[in-house]
């Protein structure tokens, strides 16, 4: 049950190549998960398909920033930044 959504669902994981071509599709999530949990449970991306160094997948601030999830920079980790590298971040 997604309580933000007022009824029952199944969630759906879908991963794009920057041409917008579909590359990989999981679904059968529960609706009271969040994308960064269903992604954790995802079998091929979340967990094992090893992820060439200079790939990444973009994400949103809810997934954890690590390999291969790369996601933007919030105000106070920009704020924490030396001056030159504040511009270079944003």
């Amino acid at each position: 049950y997604s309580g933000h959504r007022q009824y029952h669902c199944i969630h759906t994981q879908v991963v794009t190549s920057n041409e917008g071509r579909i590359c990989y599709v999981e679904c059968g999530f529960l609706g009271h998960q969040n994308d960064a949990q269903q992604y954790m449970l995802m079998r091929n991306i979340g967990q094992q398909l090893p992820f060439p160094d200079e790939l990444f997948l973009l994400g949103d601030k809810i997934y954890q920033n690590r390999h291969p999830v790369l996601t933007a920079y919030t105000r106070q980790q920009i704020i924490r930044k030396p001056r030159n590298m504040q511009r270079k971040c944003k």
